[in-house]
């Protein structure tokens, strides 16, 4: 037998079968693939979806006797349906006796026949084009005249490479020893500093750091096992408030080098710091108060910065409450004072360059010497900034798998002093932000904030766990006075995300 190679490439000039809809952007396609039959044999290609303009590159074989001259293929071409029967849209018949003994043969055919399109029936104008040889059969290769004798074995051809696998193997184990007692400074590092800071008790199973610092390659950060223990005084469900199973996070370091820079010349500036990834899975947050809890009846449970910082005494004394209005206010002079003092200039460090004969304090860019374009820009910057020297290009961002018990968190929040009992969490699938949400431009942390409420769901949640405080609360609470009183703390934030709270 000889074997036929026939190859279908590519089609044009289709009649459209199907009407125009969504999925083929409102213009007429089809679902067009090509059925060859040779000497009884049927093979297919696959179908392409909704193009006019098919490609399918399919390679198909069939054995044919030697002498077979007469007899040919037949190439039909058909509409593919999900349900319904497929609809033919032409053929044509190929004679064995075309088809070169020697080489190949490319070149386009055109269907025949009626087609019943979606417009009505027409005359088949479609073209297919085609590559076909004939190659000729053999009888085997038979023995070669000269057969490979076996290769002696030579110890010296083995020793070499095998001294090469024993000495990469001990610098790898000493490259991962090295690696591990790293990853072990950095853990405790982390550990202490967020201890110092926040006095809140965290474990970590791993912190590993991979520094990355040509061609723009970023930093990967990557920290196992999050957990934030429950303080004395907080929500005792759990043993945990917080437990995060894995954070990766990608950052350039030369642009927060560039960024120091930039901000140490140019203060009222905001640079772009580059985070291509962050991601957060398994996110678990409890605060939820376990019924017969001897904290049940307390209020203020972890929205207090008391029970986070180790469980001080939830009431006050007239006399603190006094006490804690006059550092408020001792601060806000404070922080105002800086601020004057920021506008007015360094007024005495330029007093002392000028008795020193020093001319360089005129280089000084106080708030006064900004243009009012430059102000404006930078109050407004200041206000989208939320606090933050800078802005964050994210190129992805993937929150998974996330649970949270916030039920008598809020209840907290509307001044219940009641635990509501057990209360459904609040389950998120994921959260996902490209870059395409902030069309590839550097973003401040209020609208790095704000795509992350909305793509959350956040008026879904809060929904949800205003009917389950109504329904604790025995029909003695309205549940949409609770959406409408947090709806007045978070500063009509949920009424601007969903128009039907309004």
């Amino acid at each position: 037998n000889d074997t036929l190679v026939f190859c279908v490439l590519r089609g044009k000039d289709l009649t459209a079968m199907d009407a125009p809809s969504p999925s083929s952007f409102m213009r007429p396609s089809s679902d067009p693939f090509i059925r060859v039959t040779a000497l009884g044999h049927t093979k297919q290609t696959d179908f392409c979806r909704t193009t006019l303009a098919p490609e399918w590159q399919t390679t198909m074989t069939f054995q044919i006797p030697c002498d077979q001259k007469e007899g040919s293929i037949r190439v039909q071409m058909f509409d593919h349906n999900d349900v319904t029967d497929h609809v033919p849209m032409g053929s044509y018949d190929l004679p064995l006796a075309d088809i070169p003994e020697i080489g190949t043969e490319r070149k386009w055919v055109k269907m025949t026949g009626k087609v019943e399109g979606y417009e009505g029936v027409s005359e088949a104008k479609a073209q297919v084009e085609i590559l076909m040889s004939r190659q000729k059969g053999y009888e085997g290769w038979g023995a070669p005249d000269n057969p490979m004798k076996p290769t002696k074995f030579q110890l010296s051809t083995c020793v070499l490479p095998g001294l090469l696998y024993l000495v990469a193997l001990v610098l790898g184990m000493y490259h991962q020893v090295i690696s591990a007692i790293y990853d072990g400074i950095a853990y405790y590092a982390l550990y202490f500093m967020i201890r110092c800071v926040t006095g809140l008790n965290i474990k970590m199973k791993r912190v590993r750091i991979n520094f990355g610092f040509g061609c723009g390659v970023p930093t990967e950060i990557s920290i196992s096992s999050i957990k934030i223990m429950n303080p004395v005084g907080g929500y005792i469900r759990s043993e945990t408030l917080l437990d995060i199973d894995r954070v990766d996070l990608h950052i350039d370091l030369r642009t927060v080098y560039e960024a120091f820079r930039i901000k140490k010349k140019f203060w009222w500036r905001h640079p772009t710091v580059d985070i291509p990834v962050i991601q957060i899975r398994g996110i678990k947050l409890d605060t939820e108060i376990a019924p017969g809890s001897p904290h049940a009846k307390m209020g203020e449970q972890m929205l207090n910065l008391w029970a986070i910082m180790g469980g001080k005494k939830k009431k006050k004394t007239p006399e603190e409450i006094m006490a804690a209005r006059k550092e408020a206010d001792r601060l806000r002079k404070e922080r105002e004072e800086e601020e004057a003092a920021l506008k007015k200039g360094l007024k005495k460090k330029k007093k002392d360059r000028d008795d020193d004969g020093d001319d360089d304090g005129d280089d000084v860019m106080t708030f006064d010497k900004l243009t009012n374009k430059q102000k404006n820009d930078y109050e407004e910057r200041k206000k989208k900034a939320l606090g933050s020297p800078v802005r964050f290009r994210v190129s992805s961002v993937l929150i998974s798998g996330i649970s949270l018990g916030l039920a008598d968190l809020v209840n907290d929040i509307m001044g219940g002093d009641k635990s509501l009992g057990d209360c459904s969490p609040a389950l998120i699938d994921k959260i996902v932000i490209t870059r395409f949400d902030f069309r590839n431009k550097a973003v401040h942390t209020k609208k790095l904030l704000q795509t992350l409420v909305y793509k959350t769901d956040l008026i879904n949640i809060i929904k949800d766990l205003a009917l389950q405080i109504g329904v604790a609360a025995g029909d003695k609470i309205d549940p949409f006075m609770i959406i409408y009183v947090l709806n007045d703390i978070f500063g009509g934030l949920l009424s601007m995300l969903d128009m039907s709270l309004v």
